[in-house]
This record gives C-alpha cells, structure tokens and sequence, in this order.
C-alpha cells in the first residue's frame, strides 16, 4: 500500500478589495493588512505539521501569502507555482460579489471553453495530487491555492458530484462555515486515487482571533 500522502490546500489571505468585484485572475489583487496577518498565522499552523514541500497557484496573491508563511518554517523547501492550482477561469470576473450573491455564486454554470466546469477544477486538482501522491508519498504537502478549489477538494471527499461547486449544500456534508474562510485550509489525506481521501477544515487565523470575522 502506498503510504499516505496528506495534501493541505490553503486559501490565500484576505485581499484588498474595495470595489467588492469578484476579483478571479484579474492582475493587480493584493493581499491587505489581515491578509498579511493570515498568512503570518497560516506560516505559524504548517510549523507545526511536517511540511516538504510548498506549491503555489500563479496568482499574486497565492504568492504573498505563501512567502509569508514561509517565513514561519525551520528548513523551509522553495516554492513552487503550479498552473494546476490556479483561481477559476470564469466570464463572470469583474463583476460585483453582490450580483453573484442573488444567484448563489453558482458561476460555472452553462460555461463553455476557454472558461471552466466544477469538473475541470476537479480534473486540475486530481492531476496535481495524482503527482503528488507519485513524487511524495507518505509526506505533507502544503498548496496555497483559492477558495473554490478548497470547496472542489471537500466535494470530491464528501463523495459529492462535480456538477455544482455546493455552496448551498457545504454545511450539509461538514463545513463549519458557509464558504472557506480567507487564510483556512482543508487538508486531504489519500492513500490513492481510487479511494476518496479523509479531510479535516483548519482555519489558523480564526483560532488565533475568533472575535474577528473576514469577508472575501
């Protein structure tokens, strides 16, 4: 039996973003002074834990997130940016949060190429654990990453189709939140790709501060 690879997708920190638009491969998004702490925080957690390795999705703010928590580990392995990990690709960037609100975010609908289905973020995350489970079995990878891949991975888990990304239905197979919080993790442990894989939702940030609440 292949030893167990535990692989933790990290949502990037908070993102300065005063317009409110749904931001997704837009250039120019930054991490803001919470997320800067949440990074700090997430850094702090994956101390903790005996990380190998560290991937990144190509987004500015995936980046910065991940060099900051960096900065926490002893010995820390280079970064790595890998397209897999990468935001959404979707028609609806640019537009304001409060418009996709009224229809439950549910931004994959009817798309068509170049721009993504759930089940072509569920294939890109798959690729990349299927490598991962390859190269590094038995050890704890660390993939900062974005919010609908965090829900695409605990889908996946919770034995769930790839037809919805399930905002509607993430407190229904154990989410504690309606929506992954900016800087939390999901992490999913996989023995192989034929067996779905045991998850766990950690947000360092929230246990540090649980008076504070963020927003996307």
């Amino acid at each position: 039996m292949t030893a167990p690879l535990t692989l933790h997708l990290v949502r990037h920190g908070e993102v300065h973003n005063p317009d409110k638009i749904l931001y997704g491969r837009l250039p120019g998004f930054y991490l803001n002074a919470t997320g800067r702490e949440q990074a700090a925080a997430i850094g702090r957690y994956l101390a903790t834990l005996p990380i190998t390795r560290l991937f990144t999705s190509p987004m500015d703010r995936t980046q910065q997130t991940a060099s900051i928590a960096r900065d926490a580990l002893n010995n820390a392995p280079s970064i790595t940016v890998d397209e897999r990990l990468n935001e959404c690709l979707t028609p609806h960037q640019g537009r304001p949060l409060a418009e996709l609100e009224a229809f439950g975010f549910e931004i994959y609908h009817n798309n068509t190429p170049p721009y993504e289905t759930v089940a072509d973020m569920r294939r890109r995350l798959l690729s990349f654990a299927q490598d991962m489970l390859a190269q590094h079995a038995g050890e704890h990878i660390a993939a900062f990453t974005h919010g609908d891949m965090l829900v695409v991975g605990l889908l996946y888990a919770a034995g769930q189709p790839d037809t919805t990304i399930g905002r509607t239905i993430l407190h229904d197979v154990g989410l504690p939140t309606r929506y992954p919080e900016t800087a939390s993790i999901i992490s999913l442990t996989f023995t192989d790709l034929q067996s779905l894989p045991t998850w766990s939702y950690h947000w360092p940030y929230g246990a540090e501060n649980p008076q504070v609440t963020t927003g996307t």
